[in-house]
């Protein structure tokens, strides 16, 4: 039983990070699941400001 929280921890590790600046935060796998975009707050907040960028 403690085999399979240790792969399923493991495997949402991946999801913590985010895409553009490489921060770890709980907020990527909410917004990913969100939105779609694996982004911290910080980068959210860029992004829906300066979309071209």
């Amino acid at each position: 039983m403690f085999k399979n929280k240790r792969k399923k921890f493991k495997y949402n590790q991946k999801y913590f990070v985010c895409e553009k600046c490489g921060k770890t935060d709980d907020e990527v796998d909410s917004n990913y699941l969100l939105f779609g975009y694996k982004l911290c707050k910080s980068c959210k907040l860029v992004e829906t400001i300066f979309p071209i960028f």
